[in-house]
């Protein structure tokens, strides 16, 4: 089990996707936490995000929004951005 904590007070300029996190089919990401992410200018892609433990996963202000799934993350789900 891989327990994480990440971004709190997160700002970033010039990404081209908000990010890629991703677990393991039998070993999901528990604990993941992201507080006040966001980006000085939007990204052209979302967030891929799969594999994670849902009961312990926590996205606050987080934009563009960050949402997981316990399965896998396909580049198709990730979140596009209205107007892009």
């Amino acid at each position: 089990m891989l327990a994480i904590r990440c971004c709190d007070r997160f700002t970033s300029s010039g990404a081209q996707r908000a990010g890629d996190i991703n677990g393991f089919e039998n070993d999901l990401l528990h604990g993941l936490t992201f507080r006040n992410v966001t980006f000085e200018t939007v990204p052209k892609q979302g967030w891929a995000c799969g594999y994670v433990d849902l009961d312990t996963f926590s996205a606050t202000d987080v934009s563009p929004m960050l949402k997981c799934a316990a399965g896998p993350s396909h580049v198709a789900d990730s979140y596009a951005i209205p107007g892009r």
